[in-house]
Parts: C-alpha cells; sequence; structure tokens
C-alpha cells in the first residue's frame, strides 16, 4: 500500500528528509505533499489533526482503503523507514522498542530547533522531472506550481534548493581556468551579508602572512565581516546529511595576491559545526572557531547572533540584523563591489608557514544593496584588526552555490 508524507514544504530538514527518502524509495511506497498545501487540510482535518501544526511530520498510511489511518511524530518516520525495506526495515522495528513518549521527545526536540538549524525556505521547492509524479498535486485542487507561488507569497525566509551543478558550466566569467583536477566538495551559501570597512594598509601588512601581498583597490586596504548559513556542504559524491551538512558561519577577511593571482585571507572563520572546523583546522589549514550560532528570518530581516566558544580563540561576536534593500544586479568589473566579491580562490598557511590556495568555483556574485543594524561586533577586534568608526560598505547575496578544490601550494 502507498502512504503520503506531509511535511513541512519550507523547513530545511524536511526537505532533506523527503529527499532522502525518495533516493532510496526504489519501490515508490511513499508520496509527498506539503502541510501547506490544500490536501493536508481535506486529508488530515477529518482525523482530528490540524495541519498549521507545522512542528508535526504526519503519515495516512493505506490511503483511501477502510484501513486508512494517520500517524504523527516518531511513529511517522519509523513507519517511512519501514517502507523503504532492507536495513531500514530492521532499524525501524528496532526504533519501534523505544517507548513512544521518549522518542517524540526528541523528535520535539529537533522540531522546535529546526528552522534556526537547517534553515526556513522562501518557497516549496519544486522537485526535478524524475520525482515530480511522486508529489501529490492537492487532489487537482491546486498544481504543484502553484503551491510554490502561494506558500513563497506566505513566507520571507532564504530560498534554498539542492545543489545547482549547472554552475560548472558557467565558466565565461572567471580570471582564470578552473582547475584540471576534480574539485573535492560542494557548499551553498544562503543571506550573505557582506559588510566591508576601509582599513589603512599598515595595520594589515604585519598580520599577513610572508609569501602574500595586500591587495587593494585605488590604494586602499579594505577589511570584511560576512555573515550568512550553508547547505550542501559535503565531499564530492556524498549526499548532504542533516546535522552534518548545514549550519551558519561568519568569516573575517581582507584581500590579498600571490603566485599571479587575486584571492581571499581570511583572519577568521567561525561555524556553528565542531565537526566541520575540525576538518577545515586540520586538512584546509584553516582559521576555524567553534561558535554558537543562531539565524532566523523575521519581518523581512535576517536576524544573526554568534559568540564564539573554542578555548583560548579570544572573544568574537556579533549580533545584529541586515536585510537586502534594492535590486539585484551583478557587480561591473573595475567597481569597488567587484574587487570585493569576484573572487576565485582562497590562501592560507600551513603550520610551517608556507603559503596554500584553495580554488573555488561559483557563477557570478548577484548583489542588492543592504541595510543594517549591527548592536554588537567584536570580530574584527578578536583578530587584532580595529575598525574605523564609520558606516560599512553594505551588499546583500541570496544564495550562492560554490564546488572547492583541495589546497595547493601556491605557484602550482
Amino acid at each position: 500500500m502507498t502512504s503520503v508524507l506531509f511535511y513541512d514544504g519550507v523547513c530545511g530538514l524536511c526537505n532533506r528528509l523527503v529527499r532522502f527518502l525518495l533516493r532510496r524509495d526504489r519501490h515508490a511506497r511513499l508520496l509527498f505533499a506539503p502541510l501547506q498545501g490544500a490536501l493536508a487540510r481535506t486529508a488530515l482535518g477529518p482525523h482530528g489533526y490540524d495541519p498549521s501544526d507545522l512542528d508535526t511530520v504526519y503519515v495516512i498510511a493505506d490511503r483511501h482503503t477502510p484501513s486508512e489511518r494517520v500517524l504523527a511524530k516518531s511513529p511517522a518516520i519509523l513507519h517511512v523507514l519501514d517502507a523503504l525495506g532492507g536495513g531500514w526495515r530492521v532499524l525501524a522495528r528496532a526504533g519501534s522498542l523505544v517507548p513512544v513518549a521518549l522518542a517524540d521527545g526528541v523528535y520535539d526536540a529537533v522540531a522546535t530547533r529546526r528552522y534556526r538549524t537547517f534553515g526556513k525556505l522562501e518557497s516549496c521547492p519544486i522537485p526535478p522531472p524524475e520525482w515530480r509524479a511522486r508529489f501529490i498535486e492537492d487532489d487537482k485542487e491546486e498544481t504543484f506550481s502553484q503551491q510554490s507561488k502561494r506558500i513563497a507569497a506566505d513566507n520571507t525566509s532564504n530560498f534554498m534548493h539542492g545543489f545547482d551543478y549547472g554552475i560548472l558550466r558557467v565558466t565565461d566569467h572567471r580570471p582564470w581556468p578552473m582547475p584540471a583536477s576534480p574539485w573535492m566538495m560542494t557548499q551553498t551559501w544562503h543571506d550573505l551579508l557582506f559588510a566591508h570597512w576601509p582599513i589603512d594598509r599598515a595595520l594589515l601588512d604585519a598580520r599577513i602572512p610572508a609569501g602574500l601581498e595586500l591587495d587593494l583597490f585605488e590604494g586602499q586596504a579594505w577589511v570584511g565581516v560576512v555573515p550568512f548559513h550553508m547547505t550542501n556542504v559535503a565531499p564530492r559524491g556524498v549526499p548532504a546529511l542533516p546535522w552534518i551538512s548545514a549550519f551558519p558561519e561568519l568569516n573575517v577577511r581582507t584581500y590579498v595576491r600571490a603566485g599571479g593571482r587575486a584571492g581571499v585571507y581570511f583572519f577568521s572563520l567561525d561555524a556553528a559545526n565542531s565537526l566541520a572546523v575540525g576538518v577545515a583546522r586540520t586538512l584546509l589549514h584553516l582559521p576555524y572557531y567553534s561558535a554558537s550560532m543562531r539565524v532566523e528570518t523575521r519581518d523581512g530581516w535576517i536576524h544573526y547572533r554568534s559568540r564564539r566558544t573554542s578555548a583560548a580563540a579570544g572573544g568574537a561576536e556579533l549580533v545584529g540584523r541586515y536585510r537586502p534593500a534594492g535590486d539585484v544586479r551583478g557587480p561591473a568589473g573595475g567597481t569597488l563591489e567587484h574587487f570585493l566579491t569576484e573572487r576565485y580562490c582562497l590562501f592560507t598557511v600551513d603550520h610551517a608557514s608556507h603559503p596554500h590556495r584553495l580554488d573555488i568555483h561559483h557563477p557570478p556574485w548577484q548583489l542588492q544593496p543592504a541595510e543594517a543594524e549591527l548592536t554588537v561586533n567584536t570580530m574584527a577586534d578578536a583578530a587584532g584588526v580595529r575598525l574605523p568608526d564609520v558606516a560599512p560598505l553594505l551588499h546583500f547575496a541570496r544564495r550562492q552555490d560554490a564546488v572547492a578544490w583541495l589546497p595547493s601550494s601556491v605557484g602550482t
């Protein structure tokens, strides 16, 4: 029998769960519908369930049969795992031994934190053609496209789909060709604020490692503080995983040159994922730090809060909110906006102080003017850089898909 999974269509975690199930449900035992759709009201209402409770995942098992029934929360999750068969069925049977009250308690703890951890989407993503038949179009009351547009009108949060591999064909804008070696990982960056301050180059020269040269725009050095959050953080060939592949990140940066190429130099990168911090510090020689971070979208603003928690890393905190404030456009070549954003590598140094370059690729940036209210900002101070008492130059970018390569020695 076919079961219908009702899920929060604008929940980043829920959409990952749906993609996870679609890839493994080889016998098409599961269909899917968002709780925001009309089908949820007509199908769940007669069973006494309120589809406006977006914290709950529901499954209608044996729909349109005398044994039709509704499962919610942990029993719903176990039911869909059982439907996958094989080892997932064994896992579901083992999970059924856990008391429902305890399992639902764990479910509730995750559900109440899902937006801040995994993000909240602007619209219900339109599934790719090969999966579209698995999504019920609200008993023909709405097409899936109509659902998506209606949900978009009801939400002002950050837009997110699966990773767009089409970016690998967009290369004309690059200042040099992509590396011949295979890229190693994917990342999708969401709701970025580029906040930049002009800085006296003499204050930065002493903080740039040997082998790197400060890059200037018309004689002026710049420092950026860039908060955002990420999804699709995964090695090549590995699917994005819950709890691991999505988290906020915040960097403090300036701009340098080495080996004839212009790139980014990070003074620090804070992330709310201790595993990612450890891997990046060890394998990529990047100055990552663990932080307690929270990102929410309310009333059209991105509310951002970050406090560094890494031991002996120095206090670093950012509290504020920001939003786009103008039309989207790509930065024109030769402009300051282009200088600050269109960079296709970053530089770091290893424990022996040898400089390395890490190449990245993404489409041209699509920027908007931005507004920001930063009530606490000690990020640059923690790096020994004092920001001037002037208003920063602000830009916003809704989304950027990117791939990255392993580091290579500068000059190779």
